[in-house]
């Protein structure tokens, strides 16, 4: 049976594939049968640090590995990792131990390509059909004119809002939802007056590097229409941000923000949040399950504009890479084929509709959610933008950029420091100084030109 014809069989079951497990062989001891020839049995490992679809999608492995998994030979080893994450991925990588298919992210990705750690898509002719399915969509079409080839493919969407406390804003007489960040000062100001040290109006937390841009600059897209490098300009423009970091400098100088922060996660602080101690925090939709187990009364809501006027763009969202192929698919070629299915089957409408119906994930497949019998539930549903009013974010060289004194997140977070090194103008006026400076340094006028808007990409606000 032909690779193909076994991903079609694949892709009209509902099963994953997937064990949690820390290592095995790629050749398992055991057999199965197809008709009656014997299947060699190979481990196929997955690792990710994705925890929210960790238990669903452990069911949905065993599933596969129950029944498909049997008649084709495959078992697949599916683990979940924390937060020591990349840097255990790292060192699997350069050892040579890395798993069969494993989720890259934008800290790593750009140098494991480099290295040869991950193997473009094409190399696996049994993913032409998947990988054709995304053609057009502006994520694939910058990673292919990036990289020369398409390594992963998006999987999932992240999108941005605000969450409040409602108790604490009815205890405290606010009954409207801020306008612009501004208002967002004042009311956690009074939060914070009223609280008794007990509660506050705002909170993020300094240690979870990533906040400078999930928390602080990408919400914010609707804004400005960038989340820091302009993809229109090709230039960096973090000053575009400063009405959102003047607030947030101006809650610091209140005693607005939850007190401690600056050793705090962001895990730390959401969990304060949802103590009902913290009046407002951003969010992104993989927050939605831990803010559902608040006792407090938790509503989603937009985030408020820069200039408290409609949104001059649309509601930005992220489209996240689920997974990458590891040179170890390479071993040989019943490896490669097994893998192909594997990897197919990740990528499955069928396990997207699952995971979108237990309000764990929004598929990037409209095809996964046109399927679903049943709407997502409780707060993730508010996080579900309707598709003409959402624009997917295009790729962006932040990551890739090497440059002299503080990286760009610790310069943004250096901001509302407790003891910041300048105001938000002259903070965000330097960084763009130096960005930019290390851009043209590094990049080509050709290179950066790869990084423009695809021709269909419109992200004005209807």
């Amino acid at each position: 049976m032909k690779l193909r014809r076994i991903a079609a069989l694949l892709l009209g079951t509902i099963m994953v594939v997937g064990l949690a497990g820390c290592g095995g062989s790629d050749e398992g001891s055991t057999s199965g049968s197809r008709g009656s020839k014997s299947v060699k049995t190979d481990v196929i490992r997955v690792w990710t640090d994705m925890s929210q679809d960790r238990d669903l999608r452990l069911e949905q492995v065993e599933r596969f590995n129950q029944t498909t998994g049997k008649e084709l030979g495959i078992e697949i080893e599916y683990t979940v990792h924390g937060s020591d994450w990349h840097n255990l991925i790292r060192i699997a990588a350069q050892s040579g131990e890395a798993p069969h298919i494993y989720r890259p992210n934008g800290q790593f990705f750009s140098d494991f390509v480099s290295a040869g750690y991950f193997v473009p898509l094409s190399d696996f002719p049994e993913l032409n059909d998947l990988v054709a399915k995304y053609e057009g969509s502006s994520p694939i079409e910058n990673q292919k004119i990036q990289l020369g080839d398409v390594y992963t493919l998006p999987f999932s969407l992240t999108s941005y809002k605000m969450a409040i406390n409602r108790d604490l804003f009815d205890k405290n007489g606010l009954k409207d939802l801020p306008k612009d960040w501004n208002e967002v000062r004042e009311y956690a100001k009074i939060v914070t007056e009223n609280g008794n040290g007990t509660e506050y109006g705002y909170g993020f937390g300094l240690q979870s590097m990533w906040t400078a841009t999930a928390y602080m600059t990408r919400p914010s897209q609707q804004d400005v229409g960038h989340f820091g490098f302009n993809n229109e300009t090709l230039k960096f423009q973090y000053i575009d941000f400063l009405p959102k970091f003047e607030a947030f400098a101006g809650m610091v100088t209140d005693g607005s923000i939850f007190p401690g922060y600056s050793g705090m996660d962001a895990a730390t602080i959401n969990a304060q949040f949802v103590d009902g101690r913290i009046a407002m925090v951003t969010c992104f939709n993989n927050d939605a399950a831990l803010f559902s187990t608040s006792t407090s009364n938790i509503e989603i809501v937009d985030l408020p504009t820069h200039d408290g006027g409609p949104r001059k763009y649309k509601q930005f969202v992220d489209a996240t890479n689920a997974f990458a192929i590891g040179e170890n698919a390479l071993e040989n070629d019943r490896i490669k084929e097994k893998v192909a299915v594997v990897y197919e089957f990740l990528y499955s409408d069928e396990n997207a509709t699952e995971l979108y119906e237990h309000s764990i994930h929004i598929p990037y497949s409209e095809t996964a959610i046109a399927n679903a019998t049943k709407k997502p539930e409780g707060l993730f549903s508010d996080f579900v933008i309707p598709a003409d009013d959402r624009v997917i974010m295009i790729p962006s060289i932040e990551n890739m950029v090497s440059m002299e004194g503080m990286s760009f997140q610790e310069t943004l977070l250096s901001i509302v420091a407790e003891k910041p090194t300048g105001t938000p103008k002259e903070i965000l006026t330097e960084l763009d100084e130096r960005i930019n400076a290390a851009v043209a340094k590094q990049f080509t006028p050709e290179q950066l030109e790869a990084y423009k808007p695809p021709a269909n990409w419109d992200p004005l606000a209807k």
